[in-house]
């Protein structure tokens, strides 16, 4: 995993233009092409916004793409996701970072910002406890904040709100400063939806590994969150299931439609593949995948074509196989990969001790 790290305590200065076209001491000079009114109407609608603006919102004061290339090219602007830009970035605070990643993620802009608000509320130095981060995952019928649509396709999306035990926190590892939030596991308040947990429970009751009736009982009862089928399935029979060579066929079946819903099976001859390295779960049980990562990526990660947005968005997705969620920034220096990566590790072994 190529980290990536920003200073999470760091605050921009106030952008000033005067009529000449110039800027305080951040800013470059900006061409006569650009009027000031203009680039006063891109800083106060990216102020409203935690300094984030997208490309549509460019686009709607007139901006086409070599212009904003232009604002790009000259400092004024910068791309930190696909279609989202920032303006005037020094640095960028854990709230503002984790909003440009939900608005490239195809987040609406209102869930976005009540995500950034609930975390600069629990960042407060006076604040702890508890709090929730969204994340952007597709869905076909959505259950929840069914009014966010992923990016141009229009199709829509769920917000997975994840609740973290601790709040925001920054560290020195390497002698660079690290926005983390929380050393612990991140659980989600995801429900699976129907069809899929009858496919799951019937691949289960084909390998005998529960009663089917009686987790019926337990769905019908609304109690169908990822914990319940987790608790439901016991793990000794399923991980000897899953030893049983490749001749198992239906258990393959089990394990794909698991995998699927973001569950692996896991046990203590079976090592569980994290970024950064390898490590081995001392106790058995179905460990649940899906967790939150949001790692910020460099423009230079993003190649410009149609589908990127859906790959920023899978991305995310992907990386949800570590328990902490981590918040670097972009200018970590290469010989500090490891270092980083060898903690995330060790926060997985801390997290899954008995």
């Amino acid at each position: 995993m190529r980290a990536m790290t920003w200073r999470g305590d760091a605050v921009s200065p106030q952008i000033r233009c005067d009529a000449s076209g110039s800027c305080n001491r951040s800013m470059p000079m900006i061409n006569s092409m650009e009027s000031v009114a203009d680039l006063a109407q891109i800083v106060a609608l990216a102020d409203s916004s935690d300094r984030c603006i997208t490309v549509h919102q460019l686009r709607g004061l007139g901006y086409t793409a070599k212009k904003i290339r232009v604002l790009t090219r000259r400092g004024f602007l910068q791309r930190v996701f696909r279609g989202v830009y920032v303006v005037a970035t020094a640095e960028l605070n854990d709230a503002q970072v984790i909003r440009c990643a939900l608005l490239a993620a195809g987040a609406s802009a209102h869930v976005a910002a009540r995500t950034a608000l609930e975390v600069r509320k629990a960042a407060a130095p006076h604040r702890g406890g508890q709090f929730w981060i969204g994340v952007v995952g597709g869905q076909r019928r959505p259950r929840r904040a069914t009014g966010v649509r992923l990016g141009r396709t229009g199709r829509p999306a769920i917000v997975h709100f994840i609740r973290v035990a601790a709040p925001v926190e920054t560290e020195m590892i390497g002698g660079v400063s690290v926005a983390c939030v929380g050393h612990a596991l991140v659980d989600t308040a995801v429900r699976e939806s129907k069809s899929m947990l009858r496919r799951i429970v019937h691949e289960a009751d084909y390998l005998q590994l529960l009663d089917e009736d009686e987790l019926n009982r337990t769905f019908d009862r609304k109690r169908r969150g990822t914990g319940a089928l987790r608790r439901a399935i016991p793990a000794g029979p399923l991980t000897a299931a899953l030893t049983g060579g490749p001749d198992s066929r239906a258990a393959h079946r089990l394990v794909r439609a698991l995998v699927a819903r973001g569950f692996v099976p896991t046990s203590v001859d079976q090592p569980l593949r994290v970024e950064g390295g390898e490590f081995r779960p001392d106790i058995l049980f179905l460990h649940e995948l899906r967790r939150l990562a949001v790692e910020v990526d460099g423009p230079q990660h993003r190649k410009p074509h149609r589908r990127a947005l859906d790959k920023a968005r899978d991305a995310i997705l992907a990386r949800a196989r570590i328990d902490t969620l981590r918040i670097e920034t972009d200018r970590i220096r290469t010989d500090l990969e490891g270092a980083v990566d060898d903690d995330v590790t060790a926060l997985h072994r801390q997290a899954l001790a008995p």
